[in-house]
C-alpha cells in the first residue's frame, strides 16, 4: 500500500491526476476492472495480479486509465488506477492510496485482499488504519 498526501497551492484552476501501479492485462481481463464511484475506488484484477486506487476522505474521482497498447515496456496492454480532480485557485489537500500485488492467484481470492475505505478508516489485510490519525501526526 502506498499512501500519498499532496498539498497544492495554486493561483489558477488546475486539472490534476495521481496514478498508481500499472497492471498487465490479458485479452479477457478487461472485464475484471471496476470503478466504484460510490466508494471512490477503482480496482483491477487480472491473471497477473491486482491494483487499486482509493480516495481517502478528500476530493477526487477514482477511475481506470487504459493506455495505448505497447506504451509499457514490460506489458502490451495495461490498466493504471488513477484519481483525478478539477480544482480552483486556493489551497487543497488530497490523500490517496494505491495498492498493487503481483500474482497468479484465483481472482476470487484476490478480491478478498483488496483494500477498502469507509468512515475515515482504511482496511487492508485485517488491519485498520485511521486516516485522521495520519493527518494529525504529519
Amino acid at each position: 500500500m502506498h499512501v500519498r498526501m499532496h498539498r497544492i497551492v495554486t493561483k489558477r484552476p488546475l486539472d490534476i491526476a495521481d496514478g498508481g501501479f500499472a497492471l498487465g492485462l490479458a485479452d479477457d481481463d478487461e472485464n475484471q476492472v471496476t470503478d466504484d464511484h460510490d466508494h471512490d475506488c477503482s480496482k483491477a484484477l487480472s491473471t497477473k495480479g491486482m491494483v487499486a486506487s482509493l480516495v481517502l476522505g478528500t476530493k477526487g474521482k477514482a477511475h481506470s486509465v487504459f493506455p495505448n497498447a505497447n506504451t509499457n515496456l514490460m506489458e502490451n496492454r495495461t490498466v493504471i488506477p488513477t484519481i483525478s480532480a478539477a480544482i480552483e485557485s486556493g489551497e487543497h489537500v488530497f490523500i490517496h492510496a494505491f495498492y498493487g500485488k503481483p500474482g497468479k492467484h484465483h481472482m476470487e481470492e484476490q478480491e478478498e485482499e483488496m483494500p477498502s475505505f469507509e468512515n475515515g478508516k482504511l482496511y487492508l489485510n485485517g488491519q485498520t488504519y485511521v486516516i485522521k490519525d495520519w493527518i494529525d501526526n504529519k
